[in-house]
């Protein structure tokens, strides 16, 4: 199975939450708050700040009610689920998509505004969390009840995937090995993944030699 984890915005919001419903330990480590939003930014930006950027990078204010914040991160998972051909976002994005949850949204501007570009910077970090919670769906989902769905969800990301290798977001070798496996849902016998791996292995070696 393909495993990216969850997205930093999403992994964050997940460990706010859920460290403060459960009281769970992550590898040992307690996760504050303010660990939980700085992780939110570095997976945002994609790079480690200095320690003065970390301080700044986030408030450590906790949702009021948590319960409904975790409510809100399921309901935007489910809308992946529910609508999961959803194509990358070009231009501003001046509204919160229905597949990003209040917190995350709220991260996610937060995160911007210290890029050169917020416009562009809030377009990228929208897109690549759409792209890892289609991923999640997808491995979520079994082979043998979910085959029809599993194909569109992997077509879907298979076409993202040289603009998650553009955008820094994924290493090409990650990528060529994210691609290996969606072809095996995404076509139904040897002859034609073979020809699509090919495809697809030629427009993820374009961009990386672009890199």
């Amino acid at each position: 199975m393909i495993c990216v984890g969850i997205t930093v915005v999403t992994l964050a919001v997940t460990l706010l939450v859920r460290t403060q419903l459960q009281g769970r330990e992550v590898d040992g480590d307690r996760i504050t708050p303010a660990q939980s939003n700085t992780a939110a930014a570095l997976v945002a930006q994609g790079a480690a700040p200095s320690p003065a950027a970390i301080e700044s990078t986030l408030s450590a204010d906790l949702p009021k009610d948590l319960p409904a914040a975790a409510a809100q991160q399921t309901a935007a998972a489910n809308e992946i689920k529910k609508q999961p051909v959803v194509k990358p976002i070009t231009g501003e994005i001046k509204e919160r998509p229905v597949f990003v949850s209040e917190m995350e949204w709220e991260m996610l501007k937060a995160v911007s505004q210290q890029h050169a570009s917020p416009e562009k910077e809030l377009t990228r970090m929208v897109n690549f969390l759409r792209f890892t919670k289609q991923l999640e769906l997808w491995e979520s989902m079994p082979k043998s009840e979910d085959a029809a769905k599993r194909q569109i969800v992997a077509n879907e990301l298979l076409e993202d995937l040289p603009n998650r290798v553009r955008n820094g977001e994924l290493e090409l070798a990650d990528a060529q090995g994210k691609m290996r496996a969606l072809v095996q849902d995404a076509e139904s016998n040897d002859k034609d993944r073979a020809r699509r791996m090919a495809a697809e292995n030629t427009r993820l070696s374009a961009v990386g030699k672009k890199l």
